[in-house]
């Protein structure tokens, strides 16, 4: 596609360099066509995925601006390019509301440019952030929208992302049966195109619907399947989720203990990546729920005050239920207020979000 002459050289750079950073971040995360991507000379490539998500927070708002600017001067290349290249660090820093707001700005750039597999890609998108915002049924429409598109291309990669995100939006629905019939489809579209990214997010999805269904040995045979190919593709996010899923699994099967450890992996992951302290704060109130079945209530009252410091530090309004959740435990153990992680339970790396 080249870049429109009318753009400037930096525009170009922190597209191409964002481009790169989503690599690093998503491996395995479908890549724009040859000669559709912007390119610069200078754009920057990265080692890790710390090292992106590093380049990534230091130029956020610049980023944001050079959208905002390439869609007024438009129709821009960069409005779409640099919306979509940004997907992963949206979802990881949880931008939701910033997730939104470009994705809805860069869909009328893309369709201007009469680039229809943009839209496609983009509409896919914006249903993904409106699942994040509670927006269920317009993410409902957005996905709906997308899958005929894609199914008009004949594209079936696209075809088995959406019938994904499509699922993820019918399960928040609590509609599991059709949201489990469009995971199922996915799955097989992602084995026969042999794509085992797109294969371990189907698994991850099929894990978690078993998991809510109660059918929590099907839950652990997906999601253990989900963790083994998302290693293989030094995917941390996508395994973290896997033993995420492994976790509530083994729980529900009465196996606390290995569950405890699924929920310390995903912790390790997850720092190991770069931190992520929403998540680390799901896995910490798991890891106390299992702690209290187990009867080791001062190791959940230590899982509980790391969670709620991790929320505190977000602002996040799940602080107070932490907090009432710690209330609770206290009055039932007077003894639970030794700060120091017991050494039955190693304490995961505490490092501030």
């Amino acid at each position: 596609m080249g870049r429109p002459a009318h753009d400037d050289l930096k525009a170009a750079f922190l597209t191409a360099t964002a481009l790169a950073a989503d690599r690093a971040l998503a491996p395995g995360r479908r890549t724009l066509a040859p000669g559709q991507a912007v390119t610069s000379e200078d754009a920057l490539s990265f080692r890790t995925a710390a090292a992106a998500l590093a380049w990534l927070d230091a130029n956020y708002e610049e980023l944001l601006r050079v959208i905002v600017r390439a869609a007024e001067s438009g129709p821009s290349v960069h409005a779409w390019q640099l919306t979509w290249a940004l997907t992963t660090y949206f979802a990881e820093r949880q931008h939701w509301h910033d997730w939104l707001w470009t994705t809805e700005l860069a869909i009328p750039q893309a369709r201007a440019l009469g680039d229809d597999d943009a839209e496609r890609r983009l509409l896919r998108n914006l249903c993904r952030c409106q699942l994040r915002l509670g927006h269920h049924e317009d993410a409902i429409k957005s996905a709906s929208a997308a899958l005929e598109s894609f199914a008009t291309a004949g594209d079936r990669y696209g075809l088995a992302h959406t019938h994904l995100s499509l699922s993820y939006a019918l399960e928040r629905l609590d509609r599991l049966p059709e949201a489990t019939a469009h995971a199922r489809t996915s799955l097989t579209a992602f084995e026969r195109a042999e794509d085992d990214d797109g294969r371990a997010s189907a698994l991850t999805s099929l894990a978690r619907l078993c998991a809510l269904r109660g059918e929590p040995r099907d839950a652990l045979a997906h999601a253990s399947a989900a963790i083994t190919l998302f290693e293989a593709l030094n995917n941390p996010q996508g395994a973290a989720a896997g033993h995420h899923t492994c976790g509530r699994a083994s729980a529900d099967l009465g196996r606390h203990e290995d569950a405890v450890a699924h929920y310390r992996r995903a912790i390790e992951v997850i720092e190991a990546a770069g931190g992520n302290a929403y998540y680390r704060s799901l896995a910490l109130r798991r890891i106390a729920a299992s702690r209290r079945h187990l009867g080791d209530l001062p190791a959940a009252g230590y899982a509980l005050r790391e969670a709620h410091r991790l929320l505190s530090g977000l602002g996040h309004p799940e602080a107070a239920e932490v907090a009432a959740e710690l209330t609770h435990l206290n009055d039932n153990d007077t003894d639970n207020q030794d700060e120091s992680w017991p050494s039955s339970t190693p304490s995961p790396n505490s490092s501030p979000a």
